[in-house]
């Protein structure tokens, strides 16, 4: 294992010459095995702009590139909203499908630049379907859901919402 090859290197080369700073413990004197990280231990949170264009991509720009891009730019931007990396966004298509992204797993790209349209990873989404909207998931907030029928109803976002606490 490596713990006994690191052991055996150690006591090959002499502890006092290369001290450690970290312990070297048998995985039985370990109390609590456990880990627990969240989103924001492991993403740093940084100020962007989701975009979600016509061809059923979603990105990440920087908010001052998306200013400086978004007057020049050939493609088709549906919405765009203003979140941090370690935020969610919910994606809604115009078929009623419903795509949740950490913002940071976005492809962080120009506006110009070609991305994977989101319908290549998820088969529930048709590639003639569209998005229509981008809604950062922030606690307490409600969405109202129609039906092409008119049906409609008013629900927090955690309730349809994949959870996204750790």
């Amino acid at each position: 294992m490596l713990r006994d090859d690191l052991r055996h290197t150690i006591s090959e080369l002499g502890e006092d010459k290369h001290a450690r700073r970290t312990r070297i413990v048998d995985e039985d004197d370990v109390k609590d095995k456990t880990v627990s990280l969240s989103t924001h231990d492991l993403v740093e949170s940084k100020p962007v702009t989701v975009v979600i264009r016509d061809d059923l991509t979603a990105l990440r720009i920087g908010e001052r590139a998306f200013e400086n891009q978004e007057p020049k730019t050939e493609r088709v931007i549906v919405d765009s909203v203003n979140m941090n990396t370690d935020e969610y966004v919910m994606l809604f298509t115009k078929r009623g499908r419903a795509v949740t992204r950490l913002v940071n797993d976005l492809t962080h790209v120009n506006l110009d630049d070609d991305v994977e349209p989101l319908n290549r990873e998820i088969d529930s989404l048709q590639s003639d379907d569209e998005f229509v909207s981008a809604v950062p998931i922030r606690e307490g907030m409600r969405v109202l859901l129609v039906t092409k029928h008119g049906f409609g109803k008013a629900m927090s976002l955690d309730k349809i919402a994949p959870s996204t606490k750790t």
